[in-house]
């Protein structure tokens, strides 16, 4: 047995290498089998092989001769990782720096509408000096252009207001319009202006406003001060950008967010390198740490985020507060003239940026940390104030929390068992039971193995988000797991049956993988996970996850008596579509019901599992036909998210139950702040085995059409 564990590890840990930063919801990107119509000609690299000297770069770029809708790429170093480093990624190319003598493998995973491939590119980093071969000739020299000089250099250093947008707009909607009185308009692209929210507006899908540019060319000292509320996630984007054009640009400052690493980057370049310009960013977050001072975390919450840019210096500020100041070789009037100035993108070929902006402000001259301490108070609103609540955490380190009352009078606790949870390395291969005549006694209740994979000729690893059921006048247990020993990422919904009336000491037994009626070709034929049960009307239903380009949730009834299969067709019940279910992957996930009211409710969870998760719901009307999407009310907006949390992210895959009093009681997971702030294993090399996602317990609110409240 001990062989057979050696074995399965050695593949799981193979597999693991290419999923760096995937979460749980994101591993639906991890399968690379080749798509129909995709083929090595078709969608490539520029180059297979290439030669760098120490310390040269060169881009690598994605061909794609058929039109092929490609949704993400996921570039690593899948060997010789301190031979190159890799930057700037992006659907279209990354730049890989030579760093020492070596060999290396850089691998684009690709993901498209059919599914996802993998192309990768060999790196040769020779002991001596030689010049750079590509199989595009010249392509990895770029020449440094010369910026025109200014038409003249703005000396004035005293404050004064030259742009300001509160997000009123034109009646046509094509423009911003400036309040400063300098006219100093900006122009809409792909803007909803109708999608506002507390004088707000909504950047998705590609939006942009391109401000006048004017404005910037020769000056040296600036202010910049916006409010934003990021659905971008953890990632390589623009909130704003003033620089050259060039889709390497030379010259810039750009704010994003919330970086790769979660924090704040503000940063100039501070001198001309046309091959890597991002290597000589100073300031808040630079690629190159050592260049300046790392950001504070952020989240999805409002935040305020400040620039001050002098002639010699760059100062960043994250709500009122001073984040760091770094010195400047270069003055921002050296940029030149020919420059873009943009809300929501930059000239990098970067994925927009998602999310809420208002009260944009810029000034001339430095305005001192006293003034933008004001500028916070006054910008923040009594609207802007973090008003979250907070709920201790019920019992730690375990995801995906399902409480359900049995008829014996017990509450049972199950939940994904982690890979480094309770100081256990090999976790994710069982299903753990808690009881109690009690909610609260279910917090320091015995927690028992009920089942492992060590038992099962069918199930392997990954075993996620168990539930347990009473149907038909048995218990079942739905779990996820792999389906093949050589290959974990083979996940799909299995069933384990109690054979007897005590779930807690009676055996329980497989049932094996989730069938599919007769005749239907979509449900379990790819990578499914997150079943739940629910009974209504004399009808039993399941709901599940699953991946058809993203992941979406799907429907269809079942047999009590045999409640391992379905009879009905499946129905696409949920697909990701608002901003905030498509938050770094496009997701929708963790399903459990609530029949309240006459209301059967759906709540479900979104977006990748960083603190951009989010808990949404949908409703239909109990008496309705519940296999016609037509009774379903989707809401457009999310039930719960980080920013209603006091030091809480990413909260969701929840369940529901009944307490002792009658109250119904909500019950989720989510990151305490030090996790998030990397202090528990988030931002780890792999947060699939990250164990800090909690179960926390609130009650339930009710709003006047008796739908859930749970954010209060």
């Amino acid at each position: 047995m001990e062989r057979k564990w050696k074995k399965l590890l050695a593949v799981f840990m193979a597999v693991a290498i290419t999923l760096v930063s995937f979460g749980v919801s994101d591993v639906y990107a991890a399968q690379n089998t080749e798509p129909s119509g995709i083929t090595k000609k078709t969608l490539k690299l520029d180059s297979t092989n290439i030669k760098l000297t120490a310390g040269n770069s060169r881009k690598v770029k994605i061909k794609n001769t058929s039109g092929i809708k490609i949704k993400g790429v996921k570039w690593s170093v899948t060997k010789g990782k301190n031979v190159v480093k890799l930057s700037q990624a992006s659907k279209q190319s990354v730049v890989v720096k030579a760093v020492k003598q070596g060999t290396a493998s850089v691998q684009a995973k690709i993901k498209t509408a059919s599914g996802a491939v993998t192309r990768a590119v060999q790196v040769k980093v020779p002991k001596k000096s030689v010049p750079q071969e590509t199989e595009e000739p010249g392509a990895a020299e770029t020449p440094v252009p010369t910026a025109a000089p200014p038409d003249n250099v703005i000396e004035d250093t005293s404050v004064s207001e030259l742009i300001h947008y509160n997000m009123a707009c034109s009646e046509d909607g094509k423009r911003l319009l400036d309040q400063s009185g300098n006219g100093n308009d900006a122009e809409l692209f792909g803007v909803n202006t109708t999608l506002q929210q507390n004088q707000s507006l909504l950047l998705e899908k590609g939006a942009y406003i391109k401000l006048p540019e004017k404005v910037f060319a020769g000056r040296n000292t600036m202010t910049i001060s916006i409010w934003l509320k990021n659905y971008s996630g953890t990632i390589n984007t623009s909130a704003m950008f003033v620089g050259t054009k060039e889709e390497l640009p030379v010259s810039y400052w750009l704010l994003n967010p919330s970086n790769p690493a979660g924090r704040m980057k503000s940063v100039m370049t501070n001198s001309r390198n046309a091959s890597e310009p991002f290597n000589t960013e100073v300031g808040i977050s630079p690629s190159i740490a050592s260049k300046g001072t790392d950001g504070p975390f952020t989240g999805t919450e409002w935040n305020h985020y400040v620039t001050v840019i002098t002639a010699d210096s760059i100062t960043g500020y994250f709500n009122g507060k001073k984040v760091g100041t770094s010195k400047l070789d270069m003055k921002f009037s050296e940029f030149g003239n020919d420059l873009a100035a943009y809300i929501g993108k930059s000239s990098y070929p970067d994925v927009t940026y998602t999310g809420f902006v208002r009260e944009v402000q810029v000034f001339q001259g430095a305005k001192t940390d006293t003034e933008i301490a004001q500028l916070y108070d006054t910008g923040k609103g009594e609207d802007m104030e973090l008003k979250g609540t907070k709920s201790e955490i019920f019992i730690a380190d375990r995801a995906d929390p399902y409480i359900t009352l049995g008829a014996d009078g017990y509450y049972y606790f199950t939940a994904s068992y982690p890979m480094y949870g309770a100081r256990d390395k090999d976790g994710y291969d069982r299903i753990i039971l808690r009881r109690s005549k009690t909610i609260e006694g279910l917090k320091t209740a015995e927690e028992k193995v009920l089942w492992d994979e060590s038992e099962s000729k069918t199930a392997h690893r990954f075993i996620w988000a168990p539930e347990m059921h009473y149907i038909g006048g048995k218990w079942y247990v739905y779990y996820a797991a792999s389906g093949s020993a050589n290959n974990v990422w083979d996940i799909n919904c299995h069933v384990l049956m109690c054979t007897g009336n005590d779930p807690y000491n009676d055996r329980w037994v497989e049932k094996g993988k989730f069938q599919a009626a007769k005749g239907d070709k979509t449900s379990f034929t790819g990578f499914s996970l997150d079943m739940t049960y629910f009974e209504c009307n004399g009808k039993s239903y399941v709901i599940w996850a699953q991946k058809v380009g993203n992941s979406n949730l799907y429907m269809a009834e079942i047999n009590p008596e045999e409640p391992w299969k379905t009879t009905t067709q499946a129905m696409l019940l949920t697909k990701p579509e608002y901003y905030w279910e498509c938050v770094t992957f496009a997701v929708n996930e963790g399903p459990s019901v609530l029949i309240h009211d006459g209301k059967v409710i759906v709540a479900y969870s979104a977006s990748a599992t960083g603190p951009e998760y989010c808990i949404g719901y949908m409703y239909a009307d109990e008496k309705a036909d519940l296999m016609d999407i037509k009774s379903w009310t989707k809401q457009k907006t999310p039930a719960l998210t980080s920013e209603d949390l006091i030091e809480e992210y990413g909260p969701g895959h929840n369940s529901f139950t009944v307490d002792e009093k009658g109250n119904y009681i909500f019950v989720y997971h989510s990151r305490s702040k030090e996790c998030y702030e990397g202090n528990c294993g988030y931002g780890a090399e792999d947060p699939l085995y990250d164990p800090c996602r909690s179960a926390r317990i609130r009650t339930v609110q009710w709003d006047e059409n008796g739908l859930p409240v749970l954010n209060q």
